[in-house]
C-alpha cells in the first residue's frame, strides 16, 4: 500500500473530485461547530485548521473573529489558501504552514484554544502517523481547549464500497480507486478508544446525508465528535 504523499493530494485538488477539493463553502461539521461555540460563549480566539487543504474551513472561522493557522502538506493548497487570504482581506486572520503532519508540528505548546479537523485524521493510516498526530495535537492545544474531528463512517456509501479489497482488513483501510488515497473507516468505539486518554468526549452526532463524490452522488455516513483537552 503507498503512502499518502502531497503529489497525490496535488492532483486531486487539481482534479476536483471530493467535496473539500472543489467546495468553497465549509464542511457541515464546521457550520455545525460553529454553533456550539457560540452556544458556550466562544465567539473569538486562536483556530489550528489542521489538513486544511485550500481552506474553506480556515476562511470561514477567519470570517468569525477567529485567528487561524492552517497547515497542509501540498504546497499548492496553502499556496491558494494565501491567495484566498489577501483576495478576502484576512491576511493578518490566516497563517498557513506546508508541512507533514506526520512530523513534529510547527507549533508552540500550548497555543491553541480550538482545533478542527474535517477529515485529515482519517488519512493517518498507519500507527505511527496517528500516534504521531495524537501527541502533537496534545502538545499544541491550550487545556481546556476544543477539539472538532469529522470521520467517514464504516457504513459510508462511497467509501464503503472499497472495504472488500483492503490492503489492511483489521484497520479498515480502504484505498480510492480514483485517486489512490488511502484513509481508515471509524465506528464511534474507535475514536474515542484513540482520543479520551487526553480528551473528553463532550458532544457527538452521526450524520446521513448525500453529496456527490467524484462526480455522482453518493448516501454518506459521517461521525462527528467534539472534544475538549484535559
Amino acid at each position: 500500500m503507498d503512502k499518502n504523499t502531497p503529489e497525490l493530494w496535488s492532483s486531486e485538488y487539481s482534479k476536483e473530485g471530493i467535496p473539500s477539493s472543489f467546495r468553497d463553502s465549509p464542511s457541515e461539521a464546521v457550520l455545525s461547530f460553529l454553533q456550539f461555540l457560540r452556544a458556550n460563549e466562544v465567539r473569538n480566539g486562536k483556530v489550528l485548521d489542521i489538513g486544511s487543504g485550500k481552506g474553506r474551513n480556515s476562511l470561514f472561522m477567519a470570517r468569525q473573529g477567529f485567528e487561524v493557522d492552517s497547515i497542509d502538506f501540498a504546497p499548492g493548497a496553502i499556496k491558494e489558501l494565501e491567495e484566498s487570504a489577501k483576495e478576502f482581506n484576512l491576511t493578518d486572520s490566516i497563517h498557513g504552514h506546508c508541512a507533514s503532519l506526520a512530523d513534529k508540528w510547527p507549533f508552540q505548546n500550548s497555543q491553541f484554544d480550538i482545533a478542527i479537523d474535517a477529515f485529515c485524521y482519517t488519512h493517518m493510516i498507519t500507527k505511527p502517523e496517528k500516534e504521531t498526530y495524537r501527541r502533537e495535537l496534545q502538545r499544541v492545544m491550550k487545556p481546556n481547549a476544543l477539539y472538532l474531528l469529522s470521520v467517514p463512517g464504516v457504513d459510508d456509501g462511497y467509501y464503503g464500497m472499497f472495504l472488500g479489497s483492503s490492503p489492511n482488513p483489521a484497520d479498515r483501510v480502504i484505498v480510492d480507486p480514483v485517486n489512490s488515497i488511502s484513509m481508515i473507516l471509524y465506528d464511534r468505539p474507535d475514536i474515542e478508544s484513540e482520543f479520551t486518554p487526553g480528551f473528553d468526549l463532550v458532544a457527538y452526532s452521526h450524520r446521513e446525508h448525500r453529496n456527490m463524490m467524484h462526480g455522482k452522488e453518493y448516501e454518506r455516513s459521517t461521525h462527528w465528535f467534539i472534544f475538549k483537552k484535559k
